[in-house]
């Protein structure tokens, strides 16, 4: 997926979130098991339980990722 935008949103129960998303920009209130392989953009969330970069073609620093908690 390309260009998803979130704001002041909840996701629950998540795991894996984001993969292979490009442009993302992501405000979540709630906490997210797992992100993984996000390919650019900002995602801010509550806590994030797992951060996953196992793909060696993603720049992890193409996303920037901001907890509030």
């Amino acid at each position: 997926m390309k260009n998803v935008t979130l704001k002041n949103c909840r996701l629950l129960n998540t795991d894996l979130a984001f993969e292979y998303v490009s442009e993302v920009d992501a405000e979540v209130t709630t906490r997210i098991i797992s992100i993984k392989n996000p390919i650019s953009g900002r995602i801010k969330a509550a806590g994030v339980e797992e951060i996953i970069f196992d793909d060696n073609n993603i720049d992890e620093k193409a996303t920037e990722i901001i907890l509030t908690d």
